[in-house]
C-alpha cells in the first residue's frame, strides 16, 4: 500500500465518508505537481484535523487525472476508518 496523506475540512471528510464525494480535487500548483505527477499511490489517508485522535480513513485511489488546472483524485472503497464516531 502506497499512501498519500491529505487533510480535509469536516464537510468534505463527511462527504467522502458517506460516499457522496467520489472525486477529490487539488489545484495544479508546483506543490501538488511534485506530490501527484507520475506517482503510483494506491490509497489515500484522509484526516480531519491534526490531533492524535482525529478522525481518519483510508480510501482506495482508483486513478489520478489532470483536468485543466486541477488534479482529480478518483476515490474507491473505504478500506478502514478510525475515530469517525467523533464526528457525531
Amino acid at each position: 500500500m502506497v499512501l498519500l496523506q491529505l487533510n480535509l475540512h469536516r464537510q468534505f471528510f463527511c462527504a467522502v465518508l458517506d460516499g457522496s464525494k467520489k472525486i477529490e480535487y487539488r489545484k495544479k500548483t508546483d506543490y501538488w505537481e511534485k506530490r501527484l505527477a507520475n506517482k503510483r499511490y494506491t490509497h489515500i489517508r484522509f484526516r480531519n484535523g491534526y490531533l492524535k485522535v482525529a478522525p481518519e480513513m483510508i480510501v482506495e485511489l482508483k486513478k489520478i487525472e489532470e483536468s485543466g488546472s486541477e488534479y482529480e483524485l478518483h476515490l474507491g472503497k473505504i478500506v478502514s476508518k478510525k475515530n469517525t464516531d467523533l464526528l457525531r
